[in-house]
């Protein structure tokens, strides 16, 4: 629950990016857009994660009850999970807008057969833990998919992932 609370980040952005793309004869906008909002949706994504996991086990006892003091620990096994399927939401959006839905099936496909495999392999050695690595593998799987497709679709370079100067400057001018 906790994750998918981090997450609404990445939908509400992309809810508005669809729209902006579905409605966009401009590729490359729709490209550097897209650039733009997976550096941002990461980067805000690991700061909220950043903050869940600084809290101590007795924040989460004292919030639901004598059964969630193991939430940190868990976190921790999903947090690369969290950040990378905050950019999966960002880049499916993104195919979705162009009408390339396809892409985002094969990736839930990845997801879907990484899911299996690792819950079959993790789950009954390390119970709750192995059901976190497995999530994580599974997201990290599809976002990995995702972002090869989205570097071999638009021609960007790995660098461009990398923020910079005039990221941060239109961040603050257009949000």
């Amino acid at each position: 629950s906790l994750s998918e609370a981090v997450w609404l980040l990445g939908g509400s952005i992309a809810l508005v990016q669809y729209s902006m793309i579905a409605n966009s004869s401009d590729v490359q906008y729709s490209r550097n857009f897209t650039l733009k909002l997976v550096k941002f949706t990461y980067a805000v994504t690991f700061v909220i994660l950043l903050c869940l996991l600084l809290l101590p086990p007795s924040f989460y006892i004292f919030i639901f009850g004598s059964d969630f003091g193991s939430v940190p620990e868990i976190m921790q096994c999903l947090a690369p999970g969290i950040i990378s399927f905050s950019i999966t939401i960002v880049l499916s959006s993104y195919f979705s807008g162009i009408g390339k839905y396809y892409v985002c099936t094969i990736a839930a496909a990845v997801g879907f057969i990484l899911t299996l495999v690792f819950n079959f392999l993790l789950i009954p050695k390390y119970g709750i833990i192995g059901a976190g690595i497995a999530a994580t593998l599974s997201y990290v799987g599809s976002t990995v998919y995702l972002v090869y497709i989205f570097v071999k679709d638009t021609k960007f370079k790995w660098n461009d992932f990398v923020f910079k100067k005039q990221d941060v400057k239109f961040y603050f001018s257009e949000l």
